[in-house]
């Protein structure tokens, strides 16, 4: 990872320190169907797709396939009504799909909120 020095300081995370740990501890109560809620690619946010990747190989290589919801670029803004009311149904048709119990791992709090 190359840093790049500017006026605004910035903290990297470990992504795939919090992607396998979060697997591990999911794994080791017994879940079996995995999913991850993602937002959709762009320029900023590299560390969601890194975290979804580590955590999608490490699943895969304990257990079984890991889905991904990606469709979170239908919400531009959270005030805007129809394309929440869009990704609500999207997202529930998709969990439908999956046995359960499902554990979905979300890229973090904010990406929860919209999926919950």
């Amino acid at each position: 990872m190359e840093l790049q020095h500017g006026s605004v300081p910035y903290f990297y995370t470990n992504n795939q320190a919090i992607a396998t740990r979060a697997a591990d501890h999911l794994l080791d109560r017994g879940f079996k169907h995995f999913a991850f809620c993602d937002y959709a690619r762009s320029p900023i946010n590299g560390w969601s797709q890194e975290r979804e990747e580590a955590f999608v190989k490490y699943v895969k290589k304990r257990a079984t396939p890991c889905a991904v919801f990606q469709d979170l670029e239908r919400l531009k803004d959270i005030r805007d009504a129809p394309n929440w009311a869009a990704l609500q149904r999207s997202l529930g048709e998709w969990l439908r799909t999956f046995p359960k119990p499902l554990d979905v791992m979300a890229a973090n709090v904010p990406v929860v909120r919209r999926c919950s």
